[in-house]
């Protein structure tokens, strides 16, 4: 970054069920890819609304063709043979359709709520209970977000939002900070943090997932996609911090006095506008109120792990798909599009260190541009 922080394709066991029970009430009418996911939503459509050629594709033969010859008689007349329903059969067949059409639709509609609703979930992780959020839609491979320093699954509701009608999305806090536990050791290390992103994984029963982290987030992101390289469809960082394991020791030490008691009322309001100089008012409201409701000592000792870990072994192990999405001020030698090889990186002019809060529909286009290369 800058001296911030310097600073497989499978879904959870349930979104099978769901899609299994909607696939086996339509056999013979199986959505098309314009169609997406049932109840007539267009795939990746721009607002993802039912189209009028789609009408009550949700709901349609939900009880089967009816079978050849019931209740009907048959008369031959000159060289035709003309079938007609018998009259008691015809208007039985008549209401049981309507019906089905209407209980078929509503029934398709709760399937579709059921998974795109977000729900907040509790996970037990290593150090502690985690606040998750889980929601989104059948299409694609689920994307799990992680925060920065200090912050929390909010900064994260933009793309949230945009992906869910399509997507299964997921973001955590980490523990200590937003509403997820302290740990009870008191270990705030990159590879902590990515044994929360493990423990999320495991309890929702992901497969595959692509990965997306800001500052601090990003090098765990990094971490965990290096341990666990089968499980990282896709490793999107958004203005990452850098590897700064290479600092002098002196530099080091002079920067995380700021977080001694003494220190760290002023040096937090200092370092974090100074980072927020170029943000919109509300970013600044919303990302300050974060960092004022982390605990010091929460601050200091992550403070701590970001310059001891390195975090080149991690993306040198990764061999999957990788971007880094940076504002221009994050090019420094420590970054890490510049200690990691082949790592392509996509520059957002005009906005501060939480991109994708400022400019979220230049974030989210790239992001969509990354994603859509992810099988």
């Amino acid at each position: 970054m800058r001296g911030e922080e310097a600073s497989g394709g499978r879904s959870g066991a349930s979104y099978e069920r769901v899609d299994k029970t909607m696939r086996a009430d339509s056999p013979k009418d199986k959505p098309s890819a314009r169609q997406g996911f049932a109840c007539g939503r267009e795939k990746n459509g721009p607002k993802d609304k039912p189209s009028a050629r789609q009408g009550f594709a949700c709901g349609r033969e939900k009880n089967g063709p009816v079978p050849p010859g019931a209740g009907r008689s048959v008369s031959e007349t000159g060289s035709g043979i003309h079938r007609r329903l018998a009259a008691p059969v015809y208007f039985a067949v008549l209401a049981a359709l309507l019906f089905g059409l209407q209980s078929g639709c509503c029934s398709c509609r709760q399937h579709v709520k059921q998974t795109t609703e977000a729900k907040t979930r509790w996970v037990t992780g290593p150090y502690g209970k985690l606040r998750v959020e889980d929601g989104g839609g059948l299409g694609g491979v689920p994307v799990v977000f992680v925060h920065g320093l200090g912050g929390g699954l909010e900064v994260w509701r933009a793309q949230l939002a945009h992906l869910r009608p399509n997507r299964r999305a997921i973001a955590l806090d980490l523990h200590g900070m937003g509403e997820s536990a302290q740990a009870t050791d008191g270990t705030y290390t990159i590879p902590s943090f990515a044994n929360d992103i493990r423990a999320v994984a495991d309890s929702l029963g992901l497969g595959r997932f692509i990965l997306v982290g800001h500052s601090l987030g990003g090098l765990v992101v990094a971490d965990y996609a290096g341990r666990y390289p089968d499980k990282v469809a896709g490793l999107l960082l958004d203005d990452p911090a850098g590897d700064l394991s290479g600092l002098p020791k002196a530099q080091a030490d002079q920067w995380l006095k700021g977080f001694a008691p003494e220190n760290y009322e002023a040096f937090r309001e200092k370092w974090f506008g100074e980072m927020l100089s170029t943000a919109k008012p509300d970013v600044r409201q919303a990302v300050m109120g974060q960092i004022h409701r982390t605990p010091r000592q929460v601050m200091a000792a992550s403070a701590a792990g970001l310059f001891a870990f390195d975090p080149k072994p991690s993306l040198r192990a990764y061999k999957g798909p990788a971007l880094t999405v940076i504002t221009a001020q994050n090019n420094e030698p420590y970054s890490l599009q510049n200690v990691t090889p082949g790592l392509k990186s996509q520059i957002v002019p005009g906005t501060s260190h939480w991109i994708m809060m400022d400019d979220p529909e230049a974030f989210n286009a790239v992001m969509d541009q990354f994603m859509a290369t992810i099988q």
